[in-house]
């Protein structure tokens, strides 16, 4: 698929919207070939680190770029912000704090404080 799209567009672009492990492991290859990825797959940055590092390094050979995101809470996009608006523009980030997930926060909120987290997940389950 990569040999194809390079065939036919200057800057072929491949949009993962799977969270695959499978597809997620071409991503270096696609990389290599000098095409961009762009998806919102955890798997390459959270898993593996020689996969991560072969997606890093495909993109210093080919200039190939790997558009990545991810959302938080009810559903803010919290890469892109990070990188662009704070880590760019000269802050620096000593540390992020909070509950990520929706989940989490209305099970902490809906109960009440002394009954144990694994009751509160039987509860909801």
């Amino acid at each position: 698929m990569a040999d194809h799209l390079k065939g036919v567009a200057e800057h072929a672009v491949i949009v993962d919207t799977t969270a695959s492990e499978f597809v997620s492991d071409m991503y270096g290859m696609w990389l290599g070939k000098g095409v961009h990825v762009v998806t919102p797959n955890k798997k390459v940055g959270s898993g593996d680190l020689k996969r991560w590092k072969a997606c890093v390094e495909a993109m210093a050979e080919t200039g190939a770029k790997w558009g990545d995101e991810t959302t938080v809470g009810a559903g803010l996009p919290i890469l892109n912000i990070l990188r662009t608006d704070l880590i760019n523009t000269g802050d620096e980030i000593k540390s992020i704090e909070g509950i990520f997930s929706g989940t989490l926060s209305y099970l902490f909120n809906e109960y009440k404080v002394r009954v144990r987290v694994r009751v509160r997940v039987r509860v909801r389950a």
